[in-house]
């Protein structure tokens, strides 16, 4: 039997996802899986033009992720290029794969506000 699944790549959870982290749960940390696709240049909402490649402008963001997962008490537990699949199939494989690690459910939500207010 073959099962069919859909992936929709999203950079910000919807109302329901971030409800569920507000909810009670297991105790302890969660990691969250980043699998990322990055284009050939680089491609910013503001519109500003640039020659960095998607990789590139994805390192310099992990950079500074990095230092706020630190500040709340978290990391970056793995990174890593895809090079292929162990099981099953994609039309076109991610460039690569990050881990990160929150200390408690809540952390995301401390995270997004330190990276908000680090950015204002």
């Amino acid at each position: 039997m073959i099962f069919l699944m859909e992936v929709i790549n999203k950079v910000v959870p919807n109302a329901e996802q971030m409800e569920g982290f507000t909810k009670p749960g297991p105790e302890g940390p969660i990691y969250m899986v980043n699998l990322l696709k990055f284009k050939v240049i680089a491609v910013y909402e503001d519109g500003r033009q640039t020659e960095l490649s998607g990789q590139e402008a994805y390192a310099l963001y992990a950079e500074g992720v990095s230092k706020l997962l630190e500040d709340v008490g978290g990391k970056i537990e793995f990174n890593g290029k895809v090079e292929r699949l162990m099981l099953g199939e994609v039309e076109e494989l991610w460039d690569s794969v990050a881990i990160a690690m929150y200390p408690s459910r809540l952390h995301p939500f401390r995270f997004r506000l330190l990276r908000d207010l680090t950015y204002m």
